[in-house]
């Protein structure tokens, strides 16, 4: 049996979760408290798949796992000092990450936060990159 999802104006945007930092909350009495969705999320995932030279034909290939590991970048923007904090501190995990998407416990691999010109000291653009934990 499938399940359909429905989508409506009034259905409240899926909160993505990164271990203990919620995204997602929206605080319409004083939006700088707000700490919005993520301006971005992309998933990927590669298989490993070899390419092998044969002398006077094309190459061939092979799938060595059709199953590779997912790595995700996760992008947003927050003007809280305490969601700096904790991106600041957050270590390599693993963690269990939350999107709409799927769930996955996932390694920290890298971050960055940027100020950009022109905009408020407060406002932060964080990025997340992560690989699925296979252990």
């Amino acid at each position: 049996m499938s399940t359909i999802i429905k989508e409506s104006p009034d259905e409240a945007p899926f909160q993505v979760k990164i271990g203990g930092l919620e995204l997602g909350k929206f605080d319409p009495e004083n939006p700088d408290r707000s700490r919005p969705n993520p301006v971005r999320i992309k998933w990927s995932q590669e298989n490993n798949v070899k390419e092998h030279d044969c002398p006077g034909t094309r190459p061939k290939t092979q799938c060595l796992n059709d199953y590779g590991l997912w790595t995700l970048t996760i992008e947003f923007v927050t003007l809280q000092r305490d969601v700096l904090e904790a991106v600041r501190v957050m270590r390599g995990g693993p963690h269990v990450v939350k999107t709409y998407f799927q769930t996955l416990c996932m390694y920290l691999v890298g971050k960055d936060v940027t100020q950009e010109g022109g905009t408020k000291d407060a406002k932060q653009r964080v990025t997340l990159r992560f690989r699925e934990a296979n252990d």
